[in-house]
C-alpha cells in the first residue's frame, strides 16, 4: 500500500512533533490536494477489509514511528482514527 506508506511517513511519523489536531489537519489537505485521493481512499479500504494486513508493522516499522502497540487490534483502531475518520468527518468518503 505504496499510498498509505507514504502519507505515514510524510504526516504522521512522531519524529516531525506535530499535535494531534496539526496532524490531522496536514492530513486532510494532503489528502485533498492529491492527485492520487482515491487512490489512497481504495488503499485505505482494501487494507482495512484484509484480516492478513498487519497495521501494527505499518504504523511502526524502521522507516517510521506513528504508534507503537505489542497488539494489532490496537493499531488497526489507531489507524482508523488517523486515517478513515478524519475522511469521513471532511466528507471525503
Amino acid at each position: 500500500y505504496p499510498a498509505i506508506d507514504q502519507i505515514l511517513g510524510a504526516v504522521f511519523d512522531l519524529d516531525h512533533g506535530f499535535s494531534e489536531r496539526v496532524t490531522a489537519d496536514l492530513y486532510i489537505r494532503s489528502v485533498v490536494n492529491r492527485v492520487d485521493t482515491e487512490e489512497i481512499k481504495r488503499e485505505l479500504r482494501s487494507a482495512f477489509s484484509d484480516p492478513k494486513f498487519s497495521w501494527k508493522n505499518m504504523l511502526s516499522n524502521d522507516d517510521r514511528e506513528v504508534y507503537d502497540t505489542n497488539s494489532e487490534e490496537d493499531a488497526r483502531e489507531y489507524a482508523l482514527k488517523i486515517l478513515w475518520t478524519p475522511l469521513v468527518q471532511a466528507g471525503l468518503v
